[in-house]
């Protein structure tokens, strides 16, 4: 049970958001197995506007055998990387020879762009997505990003450290920070890219899961930067995955500081206020699109869901959709004819759907991923197929 606030210690929060008991969202499995249930639910400090869970979950139970995420599956993500990469030119004066280090760096596509345009380059990952590119130019030490991990790189300091999407995902993110300013050179930088508190108050709803600890204001990663001796420099607003920040940091005094302010809300009262009107809309945007055609399953062969990932086991569990599915779909070959968490569903490809409709079956899908279906539609040449049925909904408009 959570007692302080990661970021600034204080002990006075309110609670965010309570969903009950929650399966781990990423646990897709070889088997259909039986899942643990969990706590789910975000609390907010009152001092600093940082969000956290306040249960957290063991990084074993988290990346164990279920977890196959692998960063070139995410639509954009490699184009998102490619900008970082270049966008670091702002503050080095020359690649050659800088070293960077990906904190997670996973199956090391920001790592081959950086390596690319000359950097040395290093990563840390726990997971097992590192091992098919053994062969690879990076150093990578699989391992948590904790004292001894960074004692395996030999006192090396590093020009570029990177921690895209994965500072939400830790235990401990000051802990992390101040190992980070140990290792960061003088005129370096810290490149951060994490899921932003002001979008999910604004309808990024199906990012709340397990495997996200925090969830950041602008507030708290100054707070966060105050506190391990560094400062925040820049910050970027991105619509990638429904909205995230990229933010820089160096160390005090390197460059101009940079006040950004609040967003949507200047304390914890004014983010619950606009999380509250964000999760009515979501209840009513299903509500109005999915419900009363689920009421029609029983004129399909199949009802299926698009998308095997973590935001949709998340968003079908907010959305109190029944339990009629006959499958997931999704093309991540990590992910194909392993048991989805919520409904313990199979997951088969776009292909093996085709064929279904091909042969004549009628089937209604249900789009959990919903920011990726129109992308999917074009791929597939899904859009007027006579046997497929989509629900359509959008439940915020994303500014791509």
């Amino acid at each position: 049970m959570h007692c302080f606030c990661s970021i600034c210690g204080s002990t006075d929060f309110e609670q965010l958001a309570d969903f009950g008991l929650s399966p781990i969202a990423g646990d897709y499995l070889s088997s259909s197995t039986p899942r643990h249930q969990y706590p789910l639910n975000v609390v907010i400090c009152k001092s600093c506007c940082h969000a956290e869970l306040s249960y957290k979950l063991s990084p074993d139970l988290l990346y164990g055998p279920g977890f196959s995420y692998v960063s070139r599956s995410s639509p954009g993500l490699l184009e998102y990387f490619s900008f970082i990469v270049n966008y670091t030119k702002k503050y080095l004066t020359s690649s050659s020879d800088s070293a960077w280090l990906d904190i997670g760096s996973n199956d090391s596509s920001l790592l081959d762009l950086a390596y690319k345009s000359g950097f040395i380059t290093y990563g840390i990952e726990p997971s097992s997505a590192y091992i098919e590119r053994a062969a690879s130019p990076h150093e990578i030490i699989n391992s948590y990003a904790d004292s001894l991990a960074f004692k395996a790189f030999r006192g090396r300091k590093f020009d570029v450290i990177s921690v895209l999407n994965t500072l939400s995902n830790t235990l401990d993110p000051l802990d992390l920070f101040k190992k980070l300013s140990e290792n960061l050179s003088s005129n370096g930088i810290l490149v951060v890219s994490t899921g932003l508190l002001d979008d999910i108050c604004s309808g990024n709803i199906d990012y709340i899961y397990h495997e996200h600890n925090h969830y950041f204001s602008v507030s708290s990663l100054s707070a966060l930067a105050n506190a391990s001796n560094l400062q925040l420099v820049d910050v970027q607003f991105n619509p990638q995955k429904g909205g995230s920040v990229l933010s820089v940091f160096s160390t005090i005094g390197r460059y101009p500081l940079h006040d950004p302010g609040s967003l949507i809300a200047s304390d914890s009262r004014g983010y619950i206020d606009s999380y509250n009107a964000s999760l009515s809309r979501f209840r009513s945007t299903i509500q109005l699109s999915v419900l009363p055609l689920l009421t029609r399953a029983d004129s399909f062969d199949h009802v299926c869901v698009f998308g095997a990932s973590q935001s949709v086991t998340s968003l079908l569990l907010k959305a109190h959709i029944p339990d009629q599915f006959s499958f997931y779909v999704d093309d991540n070959p990590a992910k194909l004819f392993t048991y989805s968490p919520l409904a313990n569903r199979i997951v088969i490809s776009t292909t093996l759907l085709v064929s279904l409709l091909e042969s004549g079956k009628r089937i209604l899908c249900i789009p959990g991923a919903w920011r990726f279906v129109d992308q999917w539609y074009r791929r597939w040449n899904l859009k007027n197929h006579p046997n497929l049925e989509v629900v359509t909904f959008k439940l915020f408009e994303l500014n791509e």
